[in-house]
This record gives C-alpha cells, structure tokens and sequence, in this order.
C-alpha cells in the first residue's frame, strides 16, 4: 500500500506530499490494463490520492500529444496506480499508468522536490523544481539530479530550462537511460521520520575565505552535528545585503534504514540548489 497524502511539519517550513498528472488528461480505467473500462478523466491539476499499486512494472508505448510541441512517443516501464476517483456516486477506485504520473513531489514554501527513485547504494534521484520566474507559462524550470548523499557528490545533472511538459514526460527515455546507467529504480513510496530540531551550520566567513567553492556547511539533529557537506555559491551573493546566502534544511526522509536530509541552498533571491545529505547515526 502506498502512503496517502500527508503533512510534515519541519519548523516553520510546512512540507505537503503532493502527487498529481504529468499531462493534461490522465484516463481512468477500472483495471490496471489499457483495456480496462474507461471510468472518467484526471486533468492535470488535480492531486491524486494513491491507494495502491500493481507490484510488477509494465511497458507501454504511449504517444503524448498534449502540453508538448509535438506528439512524444516513447515506452515507458511503470506501475498501474491505483487512485480514489470522485463521482456523482461518491469515491470509487481506479487504475491509471504511472508512466504518466508525476513522482511524489514534496512542496515547501516555493521550493519543490518530486522524488524519482534510489540505488541500492543509497543514491538518489530527484527532480528539483525552479522558482517560477514567470517565463514557462505555468511551469517553472526542472532539473534532474542523481546524488550520492554520502559523499555528497552530484552523479548526474539534466537541465530543462522551459519545459513544455514535465521533464519525466518530455525527455523519459534519456532519464531512464541515467536511471539504468546509476542502477536507480523508481520509487513511488516516501516516508517521512518525524524530525525535531533540524537546523543548519553554515558560516559566510568560511564561505569567502574559499572563493566560494567548497564552502562548508553542515546538517544539525537532534542537537548533534549529525552531516558535513559543502555548497558552491554564486560570488555576488556573499555579501549580499538581504541576507543571503542561506542553507535551510526542509524535508528528512526515511529510506532503508537511514535518515536523509533534504536542504535547501538560497545563493540569492532567485537563485537556489536543493542537496541531499545522508545522516549519520547519532553518538550515544
């Protein structure tokens, strides 16, 4: 069973679970086949409330001709969802292909995150969402990043500056190529431990005694220093008069036995990084 949808709250920073379509439209059916019987339509601002899951991923060829410049073919592997559906007779269940699904997405404040999946290794894939700078219409820039969150150390990057549909969508098969490459599988279950004094050590000082590159920071819990890691920062945002730069952890995850945190790096008003830092066990 998948988690439904929750609240988290990490200070002041309020963090929802947010799951909805990558496309315009997303067909309901009441089997998890594309034969199934049609039971209506997602669009694609709505939420979807996940129930479940068909345990064996599946391979479908799909053409996506909406929200794109020009129809998208590709076959993506995915799970068949299921979801709770609203209709004149109340919520009844459904099935849709994840293929089409965006991944849980974590929304804080104007930072968001939809988690793609992890390794064995503990690696991780995420998609990291821009501030909307009003140029994508509706959308706002994605990147998609492969991170060791041990070492700290960034294993892949995919930039989509304007997207024209989501970047799971519009460039899937280049994703599932990294994906495959970095031996990461998608995940549609997040679990959230739930956190208490999470804070962040970071010293502008440092930060320009090092030129701005390997600029030391580090991940507070439970009042133990509990993660080191180091951020790169844009040089005029070190003395910048409106605060910045700022490191503000938002979101610790559960995954496997271990903690991670998920931080946020303001470099300026308009610039930020999402990282993720794998914590170490607390001293007894």
């Amino acid at each position: 069973m998948l988690p439904l949808a929750l609240l988290v709250a990490l200070a002041a920073h309020p963090v929802q679970l947010e799951v909805r379509p990558c496309v315009a439209a997303l067909t309901v059916r009441d089997a998890p086949s594309v034969n199934g019987k049609r039971l209506g339509v997602i669009t694609a601002r709505s939420r979807l409330r996940l129930t479940g899951r068909r345990s064996a991923p599946e391979r479908l060829s799909l053409t996506v001709d909406r929200d794109v410049p020009a129809p998208l073919m590709f076959s993506p592997e995915d799970a068949w969802l299921e979801v709770l559906v609203d209709g004149d007779g109340g919520a009844r269940t459904g099935w849709v292909f994840g293929g089409l699904v965006c991944r849980p997405r974590l929304v804080s404040d104007d930072t968001k995150v939809s988690l793609v999946g992890w390794s064995k290794e503990g690696h991780l894939a995420f998609l990291e969402y821009a501030l909307d700078s009003f140029a994508c219409g509706s959308g706002a820039p994605q990147t998609l990043r492969i991170v060791d969150p041990t070492s700290g150390t960034q294993q892949f990057e995919l930039y989509d500056g304007c997207p024209a549909a989501e970047l799971l969508v519009s460039r899937r098969e280049e994703i599932d190529r990294a994906l495959t490459a970095h031996g990461i599988a998608l995940t549609w279950d997040v679990s959230f431990s739930q956190p208490t004094g999470l804070t962040a050590e970071f010293k502008r000082a440092d930060c320009a005694k090092r030129q701005y590159r390997g600029c030391p920071a580090a991940v507070v819990f439970q009042a133990q220093r509990r993660a080191g890691f180091t951020v790169s920062l844009f040089p005029q945002s070190v003395d910048d008069a409106g605060g910045y730069p700022r490191v503000v952890p938002f979101a610790l995850l559960a995954h496997d036995g271990q903690d991670y945190a998920l931080v946020r790096v303001l470099s300026s008003e308009l610039e930020h990084r999402v990282y993720a830092v794998r914590l170490k066990a607390a001293s007894p």
